[in-house]
Order: structure tokens, then C-alpha cells, then sequence
């Protein structure tokens, strides 16, 4: 979907099976949310008429070599006002999300030094800065050889990622934290009590122009990303290890609590109803089982309803449908009137709720769907797939929760 990426909107989309919300007549006839203005820190209309205009040239503009990418572009004071805004809220929103990722206040003080020694905000520290914020953490008599392999765990020319620091920081001989100085110590507590922004963060972004602001924000949301594949690794480890004590169906159970934690609103429910139609056991339905699916979630559809669902869902083109895009449909149409559950309005969504609440009840007394679902999957040793298919889904879910 185009606005996946769009900061603007609010509702994004979720998850890796494409859902044709806004595709044509055959899901939503065209009715595209549009934002409201209140999605705009400064009214972008004023920048139009303000004065005065800077002239910028074609090079200054793109490079991709159509016609219009000649042209001369004139962008006015209030418009470059507007947007020196908009990407320092982008900013902030960015680093805050980084922040999230880190599990100590500790680690968080960390990510602010790091970041203070990397000037080009590219994620990366090289030369003198490496020597210098190691000295801050208190390790400046570590060994030259443990220096030299921390280094050499990232890259050829001797820079560090945050990644790699991170990791190296949280692992030492003795399998803790490594101990720091005084000045560290205290800096870590402050964080914990006041919050990175506080501490200097924002104001830095303030003293930022757009370029730079553009720069920061690259280099933040590929930090973001970073640190949200190696939560995923960890979290997933975790389990691993748990799996290779006990065996893997007696881990089935925290594997599905792995996915569980990541749940919002409605998602257990939809995960139950999911998992009792899976028959291939991979988390990945095909049109038959969609159709079973959406017959669940609306036990008085007919034929015509499954129908436009399932082409609302535009199974028929984009394939088998994975729960994340389940879940992304279902968010989406309760949002967009002219979808068939915003037809039915607030008596299906609440019939889909009492129905969750009335096999949360039974879960008391009676097997789960998805606990039938693991004595089948072990019944023809396809266990070892649903395992996969459930890390799969692990990581979908925290990629656009």
C-alpha cells in the first residue's frame, strides 16, 4: 500500500500480504481516507502564498530525468518553515521509538553518548570517537586486543554500529553488564528518572536545519530497525534455549506467548479463529480457507458477503493470506464506511467481541483452537513449521506495532 510509510496517517498499514483497501471497485469503491488538516503541524496552505520564494535549481531537486525534474522549483520561507518542523516532530517521534527498543535505562544512556559522538548520524563511530566514549563508559584500560575485537565484529575500516556496542556492552566475561565509571553511572540514572529528550536530545534537534534533520532521521530509523531484528533475535533465543531443554511441543506454549505479548485489541481473538482454519499448519491461508476464516468472523455472512470479502482482501491476486494481513483488513474496514463490515457496523464488531469473550470462558475448561492445532500439527510431526511460522509472524507484528 502507498500509504504505508506516510507519518501523516495514523491507521497504518500492516504486515507483508498487500490488502486492497483502497485498490479499486473490487474492495472499497474508491473511497480513500483522506488526512485532515489537523495531520499537519502548520497548515501547509499558508505556504503558498507566503513570500518570499527560493529559487532552487533543477540539480538542487532530482536527478531521475524527466521533464519536470528540468524545471525550475520555487519553494517559499513559510513552506521550509513548515517542514523544519514537521521533520523535527518526525525527529523526535524517531528517537523515542529507538528508545523503546532498549530493555535498561542504562542502555539508553548508551544510545545518548553514542550519539553525541557520532556526528554524521550515520549509526556509526569511527577513530578518536570510539577511544573517547569508551574512556566515558570507564573501560579506558581495557585490553588493546578486546578493543581491537570489538571493532573488528562490525567492519573492516574500524567502525563501531550501535548494534555492536550495544552487544558488547551487555556481554562481558562473566555473562552481565559491564561495570562503568561513577560519571556514567549517574548519567544512566538521570536518564532513567528524566528521559533521553529531556536531557539534551530535543534541544539538539532543534539546532538541526533540514538537511541535517533529514540525515538524523535516516540514520535514526535504521538504528530503529536494527534494534527491533536484534530484540527479535534475543526474544526468539530465549525460547530457542527453552526448546532445546524440554523439547519442542512443550515449547509450543512459549512460542505462542512469544506472539501473544504482541497482541492488541481484537488479535487474540483473531489469532484463535486463525489458527482453527490453518489446516496446512504454516500460518498462511488459501482462498478455501479464508473463506472458512471470514465465515468465523461472521457467523450470518452469506455467500455474496464471503464473496466481497475475500475480494476486499484481494486473496484471488495477492496470494495466501498471513495473519498480520488478516489483522490489517480487519483494522482497515472497520475504518472505511464503504467496506462491508463498516456497512454492518457496531452490531458485527460487537458479535465478534462476545464471541471472543465467550471462547476466552471455554479456554478455562476446554482446548484453545490453537492448542488443537499444536496435537495436530505433532500427529503428522509438522511442528517443527508451525514453530517457524509462528517466528515469522513474531516478527511481522513487531514491525508495525
Amino acid at each position: 500500500m502507498e500509504l504505508q510509510n506516510d507519518p501523516r496517517f495514523s491507521q497504518q498499514a500492516r504486515g507483508t500480504h498487500s490488502v486492497n483497501m483502497h485498490s479499486g471497485p473490487a474492495a472499497f469503491n474508491d473511497n480513500l481516507p483522506q488526512p485532515g488538516p489537523e495531520a499537519w503541524p502548520v497548515n501547509p496552505q499558508d505556504a503558498l502564498i507566503a513570500a518570499p520564494l527560493e529559487k532552487r535549481a533543477p540539480s538542487d531537486v532530482g536527478s531521475s530525468g524527466d521533464d519536470y525534474d528540468n524545471e525550475e522549483v520555487f519553494i517559499s520561507n513559510a513552506f521550509q518553515d513548515w517542514e523544519c518542523i514537521y521533520l523535527k516532530r518526525l525527529a523526535r517521534s524517531i528517537h523515542r521509538l529507538v528508545c523503546s527498543q532498549l530493555e535498561h535505562h542504562t542502555e539508553e544512556a548508551l544510545f545518548m553518548l553514542f550519539i553525541r559522538h557520532d556526528q554524521d548520524m550515520d549509526g556509526e563511530i569511527r577513530g578518536q570517537e570510539v577511544t573517547h566514549l569508551l574512556e566515558i563508559l570507564g573501560e579506558a584500560g581495557v585490553a588493546e586486543e578486546e578493543r581491537k575485537r570489538l571493532q573488528a565484529t562490525d567492519s573492516k575500516d574500524g567502525a563501531i554500529s550501535f548494534i555492536a556496542l550495544l552487544e558488547w556492552y551487555n556481554q562481558n566475561a562473566s555473562g552481565t553488564r559491564r561495570d562503568t565509571n561513577a560519571q556514567f553511572n549517574i548519567h544512566s540514572l538521570s536518564v532513567g528518572l528524566l528521559g533521553s529528550g529531556i536531557l539534551g536530545c530535543d534541544a539538539r534537534l532543534d539546532q538541526l536545519n533540514n538537511i541535517r534533520l533529514r540525515r538524523n532521521i535516516v540514520g535514526y530509523r535504521r538504528l530503529l530497525e536494527q534494534l527491533r531484528q536484534a530484540r527479535e533475535r534475543k526474544e526468539i533465543q530465549k525460547v530457542n534455549e527453552l526448546e532445546s531443554k524440554q523439547g519442542l511441543k512443550a515449547s509450543m506454549e512459549s512460542y505462542y506467548a512469544l506472539l501473544k505479548q504482541e497482541f492488541q485489541g481484537d488479535e487474540e481473538h483473531l489469532f484463535e479463529i486463525f489458527s482453527e482454519v490453518d489446516e496446512s499448519g504454516n500460518m498462511m491461508l488459501e482462498e478455501t480457507e479464508v473463506a472458512s476464516l471470514l465465515q468465523l468472523l461472521d457467523k450470518g455472512a452469506s455467500d455474496d458477503d464471503v464473496r466481497r470479502y475475500l475480494r476486499e482482501i484481494n486473496i484471488a491476486e495477492d496470494g495466501p493470506l498471513t495473519f498480520d494481513g488478516f489483522v490489517n483488513w480487519w483494522e482497515e474496514a472497520q475504518n472505511v464506511p464503504t467496506s462491508l463490515i463498516g456497512q454492518k457496523g457496531a452490531g458485527l464488531i460487537a458479535g465478534v467481541r462476545a464471541e471472543a469473550l465467550r471462547l476466552k470462558a471455554s479456554s478455562l475448561f476446554f482446548e484453545t483452537a490453537v492448542q488443537r492445532r499444536w496435537q495436530k500439527a505433532d500427529h503428522v510431526n509438522n511442528l517443527p513449521s508451525l514453530r517457524q511460522a509462528y517466528c515469522r509472524t513474531f516478527s511481522e507484528l513487531r514491525k508495525y506495532h
